[in-house]
């Protein structure tokens, strides 16, 4: 019975309360049977000691626990680590123990927050490493791929070089250099044009991709005309990405009528024009950053050989051709005349040499001067070289202070 009325404050309330009204009742019938005023000073005494050890019972039991657990309430706004006493076992008992439940709960919960956070921060910080490793490594991987594909770019044009500088010959050097780029860099369609000093006009010399019966091979652009021209004038590569929306492309000369990208680039040494590289993909906007710088280190480096080649082919030219007259040499003459004379012999052909001199030249430069005979010189070449047979070789002798051309059949 005891625990009973002890676990419950209103229990002990209620029971206070009947206690201290029975009691009040009771006095007061007593004092109003006998009319005594001393028992109503008595019973007024009653009262206030009634009332006030009900007051002080209250206040002992609820108040001052009410008080407490207010205090731990307002405290544990600041510091959540507080606890509300807990020894009652009545009904502020279990407040306060559901209070600490409760307090209990929302520190776990601040402690979840904080590591919850703590985790957010350490993953944005872990995500911020990760991205800016993704940015590293992606710069890095681009820049290993251009290093990849600088390589590659180099290994070709010291293929190429090395294969376009086997040979001085000018034919094989041109046909080098157009099936290694038309090969290695995949290009459809690969033309070479070299500049004709005596002429000023660029002529096709070495093609790859092109059907034979289209011809192109030998067409000749003067300066400005076509794309070709423009870019002889200009000395700069261009660039079209659609040939079809482009008046100036020529489709050379209508012989080769392709649509798609193409692309021009000089070849340059010093600032002379050499010659040019020719591109046509036929497709849109088929050349990239990467196409336009190889094919212009390549033009580099194949104008150094073209310009070798054209040089040893005229020094090849001089060595056997009269630089006046433009025949064969002394030189010439007489391999030709052995080579001949040789194979005569070996067949049991006849061979023969006709000799040709002009009468009174020396008069000529006497009386005219010397570019007159020259240009008497000239002529006579030019006659004779216009008579004689394909197979045939005309040439000038210098040996004696005469001039004379000679002409020796093959036959």
């Amino acid at each position: 019975m005891f625990d009973w009325f002890r676990k419950s404050i209103a229990r002990r309330q209620a029971f206070l309360a009947a206690m201290t009204t029975a009691a009040l009742m009771a006095i007061g019938a007593f004092a109003l049977r006998r009319h005594w005023t001393s028992d109503l000073i008595l019973t007024a005494a009653m009262i206030i000691i009634v009332s006030g050890g009900a007051w002080a019972v209250v206040h002992r039991t609820l108040g001052r626990p009410l008080t407490d657990l207010t205090q731990s309430i307002r405290q544990a706004e600041k510091d959540f680590l507080l606890r509300a006493p807990t020894e009652r076992s009545d009904e502020i008992g279990e407040l306060g123990r559901a209070f600490n439940t409760m307090l209990a709960k929302i520190t776990d919960l601040n402690v979840s927050v904080i590591d919850t956070e703590r985790m957010v921060e350490s993953q944005k910080r872990e995500l911020a490493l990760m991205q800016e490793l993704a940015e590293k490594e992606r710069v890095l991987s681009e820049a290993n791929r251009q290093m990849e594909q600088r390589l590659r770019e180099l290994s070709l044009l010291f293929d190429i070089t090395r294969t376009i500088n086997s040979t001085l010959d000018l034919p094989e050097v041109l046909k080098s250099i157009c099936q290694r780029v038309g090969e290695t860099l995949g290009f459809e369609e690969f033309a070479i044009l070299l500049l004709d000093e005596a002429t000023g006009r660029l002529v096709v010399r070495a093609t790859y991709g092109f059907p034979a019966e289209e011809n192109v091979e030998g067409m000749s652009f003067s300066p400005g005309e076509g794309i070709s021209g423009v870019v002889a004038k200009s000395g700069e590569w261009l660039l079209i990405a659609d040939t079809a929306k482009d008046t100036r492309y020529l489709h050379y000369k209508g012989r080769h009528l392709v649509d798609g990208s193409f692309l021009c680039v000089p070849i340059k040494l010093q600032d002379r024009l050499i010659g040019l590289f020719n591109v046509l993909r036929p497709r849109m906007n088929a050349f990239t950053e990467g196409d336009i710088r190889l094919l212009t280190s390549l033009a580099n480096y194949a104008a150094l050989a073209l310009a070798n080649a054209q040089l040893h082919g005229r020094i090849k030219e001089l060595s056997v051709t009269d630089e006046l007259t433009q025949l064969a040499n002394r030189r010439s003459l007489l391999e030709r005349a052995e080579h001949e004379i040789d194979r005569a012999g070996r067949f049991s052909h006849p061979v023969a040499c006709l000799m040709i001199d002009i009468d009174h030249f020396k008069e000529i430069n006497d009386r005219f001067g010397h570019l007159a005979g020259d240009e008497a010189l000239k002529e006579v070449a030019r006659r004779a070289e216009a008579e004689i047979r394909a197979g045939d070789t005309g040439a000038r002798s210098t040996k004696h202070s005469r001039a004379c051309p000679a002409n020796i059949p093959s036959r």
